[in-house]
Parts: C-alpha cells; sequence; structure tokens
C-alpha cells in the first residue's frame, strides 16, 4: 500500500511538472515566434494614409488658398493675366460698367489675395466663405455672356477659356467640403469642452 502511494505521487508530481514544461514551452513557443512585421512598404503607405486624414482638409484649404493669392497677384500688374481682360470685361457687365476697368481689376486683385492670404493662414468662416463663393460664382457669367469666347461648339464643347472657367467647379466643392467639415469640426471641439 505504501508502494502504491508513492508510486502515485511520484506519477502525479512528474505529470504535474510535465503539464508546467508543456505550458511553459507553449508560452514560449508563442513569444519566441518570429515577429510578423509589416513591410516597410506597408508601414509607410498606412503612415501616409495615416497623415493624409490628419491633414487632408488643410491641404485643400491651403492649395486654393495658394491658387487665389497667385492668381490674384498677377492682376496687380498691367497685361500680367492671362484673364486680365476677361476680368475687366466681366466686372464691367457685373457693375453695369459703373466701376473703370483699371479700378476694377485691382479691387478683383484684393479680393482675391486677401481670400488666399486667409485661406493660407488658416482663418475660415462664414464670411470668407461666402466672399469665396461669391467670387466663384462670378467667374461663371462669361459662359453666358461671353458664349462665342467660352465655347468652341455651345454648349457642350469649350474653348480654353470655358476650361479654365468651368475647373472652378472643383473649386466650389473643396470649399462646401471645408466648410462643412470645419464646423462639424468646431462643433464636436465644443461638445467636447462641454463634458
Amino acid at each position: 500500500m505504501h508502494h502504491e502511494e508513492l508510486f502515485h505521487t511520484i506519477v502525479s508530481k512528474k505529470i504535474s511538472l510535465l503539464t508546467k514544461i508543456i505550458f511553459f514551452a507553449n508560452g514560449k513557443a508563442i513569444n519566441l515566434k518570429p515577429n510578423h512585421k509589416p513591410k516597410p512598404d506597408m508601414v509607410n503607405q498606412e503612415r501616409l494614409n495615416e497623415w493624409i486624414t490628419l491633414h487632408a482638409l488643410k491641404i485643400l484649404r491651403i492649395s486654393i488658398g495658394i491658387i487665389y493669392f497667385w492668381f490674384g497677384a498677377l492682376k496687380f500688374f498691367p497685361n500680367l493675366s492671362p484673364a486680365d481682360q476677361l476680368a475687366k470685361d466681366t466686372i464691367a457687365i457685373i457693375t453695369f460698367g459703373l466701376i473703370p476697368s483699371n479700378i476694377s481689376i485691382i479691387l478683383l486683385a484684393i479680393w482675391e489675395t486677401s481670400l488666399g492670404i486667409l485661406l493660407m493662414v488658416g482663418f475660415w468662416n462664414r464670411v470668407v466663405f461666402f466672399f469665396l463663393v461669391l467670387h466663384l460664382i462670378c467667374t461663371f457669367v462669361p459662359l453666358f455672356c461671353f458664349v462665342e469666347l467660352s465655347f468652341t461648339h455651345s454648349p457642350y464643347a469649350f474653348s480654353l477659356v470655358g476650361q479654365y472657367i468651368m475647373k472652378n467647379i472643383i473649386i466650389v466643392c473643396a470649399a462646401v467640403v471645408i466648410n462643412v467639415y470645419t464646423k462639424s469640426s468646431v462643433q464636436t471641439r465644443r461638445q467636447d469642452s462641454e463634458f
């Protein structure tokens, strides 16, 4: 009887020790498995995607600001902007010729460069959005008032001038996106600060 108890004790200790070794080995095996590190290309792609996600609106806003500032600055110098005469003629129609062309082009240059600076530095509110959209709406006037200049075959085949004007649809949509998401982020920050 004594031998049986001794045998059972030894066997149970062996089993216990063997179990511990198996669990330990399994744990080690799991930990010692080579780490499946993502490829550098995947890591870089993820970082780039994350950076773009964080800064997409800022990039969009600054890019529009650069365009506005650059194109507006050219208008300060007579005949340097390719849109100089078109802008003067368009303003003359909108204002019924009440503003002399040499003054109207300078006012337009101030308007565009001011918008460009505000967009680049990150100042965005309802007033900036309003003046940006108002300016963009005015840029479409030549499509209706200067049809022969805007189309090679009206109303479907644009001339170079017509294409120059139509691309402003992209800027209108970008401005709407910036406005919506900027307002929603401001509201989110306000809600967070209330808690």
